[in-house]
């Protein structure tokens, strides 16, 4: 499952580059948030997560494949997509988050 496989990825990433600035917020559009908690369960993941209900987080950031990674800028801007996940694309985002962090 690649969100599975993504969030211990993100999680290394986040605590690297927190005290730099980074955010990361993960958003399930699970129906049931009882599925999103047993998926979390075994991840010990730190940063926030939750549970989008209405599906609007997707539809107004155009989210066509899970999981989906966006880096955003302090300004709100979209500097950064990827969609889906496969095992090595950590390293494409860490360098996309260096250079936003970058002094």
């Amino acid at each position: 499952m690649p969100c599975a496989r993504s969030f211990p990825k993100l999680e290394v990433l986040y605590q690297r580059y927190k005290s730099r600035g980074l955010a990361v917020v993960a958003i399930s559009e699970d129906d049931d948030p009882r599925d999103f908690a047993a998926f979390l369960s075994p991840l010990a993941i730190t940063f926030p997560a939750g549970v989008d209900h209405t599906k609007l987080t997707a539809a107004h950031w155009h989210v066509t494949t899970m999981p989906s990674t966006f880096v955003v800028d302090r300004s709100g801007v979209v500097r950064f997509v990827h969609a889906g996940y496969a095992d090595g694309d950590e390293a494409e985002l860490e360098r996309e988050i260096q250079k936003l962090l970058a002094p």
